[in-house]
């Protein structure tokens, strides 16, 4: 099929802000590529939560989807949340710590449509220093979605 409109925006080095999160995203990489159709990339370097992500971007037929793959560390994620002090029990405990990977999917429908977020996650590398019960080991892959 050939499309009656094409092109594209080169990103380098680039910044934004999601605004709802007050999270800056930097170092933005890449091509973003669009037709009549929608909006398209192939992989979008950046930087988010101190740390590198991938970002591809998809239009379908009933919506656009954002997809990010990346890693925080819990500091970092509570610190953008405005929530680090509650990462301790007390002045020497930390009940919470580590550094995991995730994938981010962003759906952005056409229409009157709400956006959903979805946040998967194995939480290998993040630490529970709880009791037993309630504890997880850092190597331990526990599957977290939201």
């Amino acid at each position: 099929m050939n499309s009656k409109i094409k092109g594209s925006a080169q990103f380098k080095q680039a910044k934004l802000k999601v605004k709802s999160l007050d999270l800056p995203v930097q170092n933005l990489t890449g091509a973003l590529k669009f037709t009549e159709n929608g909006v398209f990339s192939d992989r979008i370097d950046a930087v988010a939560l101190n740390r590198p992500i991938q970002i591809r971007l998809q239009s379908g037929d009933t919506q656009t989807s954002v997809n990010v793959i990346g890693s925080t560390s819990v500091e970092d994620l509570f610190s953008q949340l405005d929530i680090l002090p509650l990462t301790k029990l007390n002045a020497k405990t930390t009940w919470i710590e580590g550094l995991t990977d995730y994938q981010l999917t962003l759906a952005l429908p056409y229409g009157k449509a709400s956006p959903t977020l979805q946040i998967q996650s194995m939480l290998a590398g993040v630490s529970l220093n709880l009791p037993a019960e309630l504890a997880k080991a850092k190597l331990q892959k526990v599957p977290f979605s939201m």
